[in-house]
């Protein structure tokens, strides 16, 4: 699953107590500062300190359940529905004005469509004066009408 990492927040720690090959990449659209924890250091810390486990047991639960989810909406929801919400998540994770800064195959990836599928839909978007794009930056017009096609 592709997620947006918002600022503070942990991301590949689903993946590390795997046995197998580790599988997780990153991408930052925004400037950023990442800090590696190595697996030993992390495994070293569930085991030594319950408050920090049972953090990340919580957090592994929102994530399955995150994750069931978004395997709903890609089986039953439409390309438009979930470019909108993949829009609406990208401006929620910004925090700034409603500017998206992600390439075209980066918002496919995150709807499960094919770049041109997602390309359509965005001029599609644009037509319906939802958004105005211009390259990798794309403002969000009518955060109300993505919501509701995001709903419906």
């Amino acid at each position: 699953m592709l997620d947006v990492i918002e600022s503070g927040s942990f991301f590949g720690y689903d993946t590390i107590l795997h046995t197998g090959e580790y599988s997780d990449s990153a991408e930052a659209i925004e400037t950023s500062i990442v800090h590696f924890i190595s697996k030993s250091e992390f495994v070293e810390v569930l085991g030594s300190d319950s408050r920090v486990a049972s953090t990340f047991i919580d957090m592994l639960s929102e994530t399955s359940n995150k994750h069931k989810e978004e395997l709903l909406n890609l089986a039953y929801s439409s390309i438009r529905q979930r470019v909108a919400t993949a829009l609406l998540s990208l401006i929620s994770a910004n925090k700034a004005a409603n500017l998206v800064h992600a390439r075209r195959d980066l918002i496919a990836n995150m709807v499960g469509t094919s770049t041109e599928s997602a390309i359509r839909t965005l001029s599609d978007f644009k037509k319906e004066g939802l958004i105005r794009a211009d390259g990798r930056i794309i403002e969000i017009l009518d955060i109300g009408r993505l919501n509701m096609i995001k709903q419906y």
